[in-house]
């Protein structure tokens, strides 16, 4: 499946394109049914592949519950569980409540940069408005790029009124993650290399 697809949950394009490859099996009835999936996930942008998926989840009025699902992203094995409920209506009456964890996982890479860390990290609220909460350790990091320090500097500062600048280091701008209360403490185990 072209992942641009999960836009439509949304009502919204989502922010990365790649491709879900994915066997799923579903028995029971509509009501009550055992949901399970293997399969390879890869989001494109310099996000790595999630690879090796398995996941065993319980479908049950209108909630989605997440048994058990583990994988590996960059080689390093992750584990996710939690639940949404109210599925049929998720953009607008939604609820989330998931949690990743995972050791030295892959989390961006590209030619100039690699990014590793541990990760704690939960999702919770309404699917309108979630909060990400939780921790982020980087256990490995890397850039080998031309860089001068003015230029590097002023793409980073955004102006805001006044003429005063900020510093932006990303931005997501469809929704649900525009709205996204983001709680993460962020912290480096090991020295970022640049």
């Amino acid at each position: 499946a072209d992942l641009r697809a999960v836009g439509l949950l949304f009502g919204e394009e989502p922010p990365f394109a790649g491709r879900l490859t994915a066997e799923l099996s579903v028995s029971g009835t509509g009501e009550e049914a055992e949901v399970r999936a293997d399969g390879r996930l890869e989001p494109g942008g310099g996000l790595p592949p999630v690879e090796a998926v398995r996941m065993r989840a319980r479908w049950s009025d209108g909630s989605l519950e997440i048994v058990d699902c583990e994988g590996r992203l960059g080689g390093s094995a992750f584990r996710l569980s939690g639940r949404l409920d109210r599925v049929r209506d998720f953009p607008e009456a939604g609820e989330v409540e998931l949690r990743l964890t995972g050791d030295h996982l892959l989390l961006f890479r590209t030619e100039e940069t690699l990014l590793r860390g541990d990760l704690e990290l939960r999702l919770s609220g309404p699917a309108a408005r979630p909060t990400l909460s939780g921790r982020v350790a980087l256990t490995e990091g890397r850039y080998e790029g031309g860089l001068t320090a003015l230029d590097g500097m002023s793409r980073m500062l955004a102006r805001t009124t006044g003429g005063r600048r900020r510093l932006e280091l990303f931005s997501l701008r469809q929704r649900p993650w525009r709205d996204m209360a983001l709680l993460v403490d962020l912290s480096a185990a090991a020295p970022v290399q640049v």
